[in-house]
Order: C-alpha cells, then structure tokens, then sequence
C-alpha cells in the first residue's frame, strides 16, 4: 500500500519537535537552575570524593558549615565577633593539629581498624603526594561526629571555639604510648613511666591488623618512624632516649604533670 508523502512529513516532524522541546525544556532547567542558585548551595549538596570518603555530605552538617560565618574554607568574613574564642575566618581545616587529634582518638577505640576508615584515602595527601581533598573538611567533621562522645555539639564548637576545642580534646588525650610489644626500647620506655605512677594509653601497633597504616600516619603526622612514640596531648615528646633526657634534666615531671599523667 502506497504511503501518502504528506502525511508522513506532516507526523514525523511533529513527533521530533515534541521530544526536541521536552530535552530543551530540561537543559534550560539546569541551566536556570545553576545560575540561580545560591553560591553556597554546591557545598550543600550530596559529592563524591575519592577513596574511603563518604559519597554523601551529612545535612546537619552541611547547615551549620553554610550558616556559621567563616566555617566554609576559603570564604572569609569581615567583620569577626568580639569574642574570646575567635571562630574561623575561612582557614582551610582540618590542620595538622586537628588531624593529630582525631587520629589520636581514632588509635584508641578498641578493634578500630585504621584501613577501613577515611585515613587510607587522606594517606596521599599527608604523605605530601596529592593536594588536599576538596572535601576533607566535611569528612573531617563527620569523623568527629561520629566519635564515640562525639556529636553535633562538638562539631559546632570546632567552628565557633577551634582553640577551646583544641585544648578541650588535648586534654582528654593525655599521654599516649605507640609501642611494639617485642621492642626492647618501648619496654624500657612504659617501665620508666609505671615507675613514676603515671597514666598513659599504650597503643601496641605491632598487634594491630592496620599496623602498616598505622605506622604511615605516625611518619606522615609526627615524622617519626621508630617506636616507642611518646605523645603528650597531640605534640610528640620522642622515643625512649627522650624521655630519659628529660627525666635527667628534670623536666620530665612537669610535662607529665601538665598532661595530668600524674593522679590528683
């Protein structure tokens, strides 16, 4: 049967331009939709980042960031409270300080596994071999919720009051001991401190499953690759001919005392 030329130029067309306008319709949606959208809204949204980083940004989260002036890095404000804990003012975070922290408290959970968690995919970055994640701002923070004393709180005063929640978490650290438990120097070490009754965490990485992550962090964070690690709050104090250097200096007590490794 023969197919009438008019009809089928007449019906072709108008099928196409039907889908035409439907896929003009949606670019020019995003389009306007981009354009129009606050600045802040792409930091507000759901990303992917690389590695071990969550694919999703908590919302929670993600509101306070974009309400808390100077919270979003590289957005400064200009005027600052008149307050006492002067909050951020656009600072990229986290610093090496803060990454020492929540390392410190991710070391002693028990059965934390170091190579299931963010720090695998920041490695490069720490180690100097990449440029800090876009959003290791947002990982960082829900790391911190996700403490096992942690919450929105907390989060919150890290934006408002860093140097108070600097201190705050310092303090609750304490003295930290990275061991190996065959090691004849981190033996010494732990037996010099028991020897003056004073409290510290041991971390005994060669009996962890992440030691060899472990271990990178403690180059990456603290350059320093032998064990023992004697940490006083984040800042780290040495090996075990450290501590005997200022034990006979007379200063070892002092710094015990500060980090209240001593019993009141």
């Amino acid at each position: 049967m023969d197919i009438d030329i008019k009809e089928r130029r007449a019906w072709v067309p108008h099928a196409l331009w039907r889908r035409r306008k439907l896929i003009l319709g949606a670019v020019l949606a995003c389009i306007l939709f981009f354009w129009l959208a606050p600045a802040n809204l792409l930091d507000r949204m759901p990303v992917i980042t690389g590695g071990a980083s969550r694919a999703f940004v908590d919302a929670e989260i993600a509101d306070l960031v974009s309400r808390i002036p100077g919270a979003s890095p590289g957005v400064t404000v200009s005027h600052q409270p008149n307050d006492a804990h002067v909050p951020r003012n656009g600072e990229f975070y986290p610093t090496k300080d803060e990454l020492r922290i929540l390392f410190l408290e991710h070391a002693r959970i028990p059965n934390y596994n170091l190579d299931e968690s963010i720090w695998p995919s920041w490695l490069p970055w720490l180690e100097g071999q990449a440029q800090r994640p876009k959003y290791a701002h947002y990982d960082y923070l829900t790391e911190l919720r996700n403490l096992p004393n942690g919450d929105i709180r907390d989060v919150r005063q890290f934006l408002e009051k860093p140097v108070f929640w600097r201190v705050r978490h310092g303090r609750a650290l304490g003295l930290t001991v990275f061991s190996k438990s065959y090691c004849p120097y981190s033996r010494q070490a732990k037996s010099l401190l028991h020897g003056k009754n004073a409290k510290f965490t041991v971390i005994e990485a060669d009996l962890r499953p992440d030691y060899e992550t472990l271990h990178r962090l403690i180059i990456a964070l603290y350059s320093h690759r032998t064990f023992p690690g004697v940490i006083a709050e984040v800042s780290l104090i040495g090996g075990y001919d450290s501590l005997v250097r200022l034990d006979e200096d007379g200063h070892l007590d002092s710094i015990l005392r500060g980090v209240g490794a001593f019993n009141a």
